[in-house]
């Protein structure tokens, strides 16, 4: 703080934006990352190049084909390099496609992300493995490498790509992050989600409560 102001009186300009995390609707994240990029917007997103190889059938004749795709690294989740006044976020956060910024827990203030987060994972990316292990949300894990490396957390919600969203604790507010499972290991399995089956009980049992 004190090296900051004697930059501003010293007439130094002090770069003040902080990383955030946008979470955008599914399948909009590129055309979110467009438009933030073309309004000036420092933004990150990542993308793998992923092959792929099927079997098809053409003409009665099992083929073998093999293709590269490209993907999201983050998923639906894009970096984004900002200073966070109450009007960009107004802004940001209700523009077509997007969901909203990743904030602190309990409230609406968008959570910053430590600059070695972001240049940690610019600069390594975790190793696939052959055989996924299952995470489920509301499982305890421990971070195994980068800035968190060695702090437990709790998964906050997993999405269909197996991007998770971890609480970790920084300067005693849970803040949510995002996190490949690859830089985790299992402490303590979630629970189960509930069947369709249970889904169905339960809501038979509200109508006939209801019914009484």
């Amino acid at each position: 703080m004190r090296r900051d102001m004697g930059a501003q009186m010293a007439g130094v300009m002090v770069d003040e934006r902080r990383w955030y995390v946008i979470e955008a609707r599914e399948g909009k994240d590129f055309d979110v990352c467009l438009r933030l990029s073309a309004a000036g917007f420092d933004v990150w997103r990542p993308v793998d190049r992923v092959r792929l190889t099927e079997r098809r059938t053409v003409a009665g004749v099992e083929r073998i084909i093999r293709r590269e795709v490209r993907r999201p690294r983050f998923g639906r989740y894009l970096f984004l390099r900002m200073e966070a006044s109450c009007g960009r976020v107004f802004a940001i956060s209700t523009a077509p496609g997007v969901v909203g910024f990743l904030c602190y827990a309990g409230g609406e203030t968008p959570a910053p992300m430590p600059d070695g987060l972001v240049e940690f994972y610019r600069n390594h990316a975790p190793e696939r493995a052959e055989e996924r292990v299952e995470i489920r949300a509301g499982a305890t894990v421990r971070v195994v490498a980068g800035p968190f490396a060695g702090a437990c957390a709790t998964v906050e919600s997993i999405d269909r790509r197996g991007m998770l969203i971890i609480g970790v604790v920084l300067f005693g507010r849970v803040t949510p992050v995002p996190m490949e499972a690859g830089y985790v290991e299992l402490l303590e399995q979630g629970p189960r989600p509930p069947t369709k089956r249970a889904d169905k009980d339960r809501t038979t049992r509200r109508s006939s409560a209801h019914a009484h």
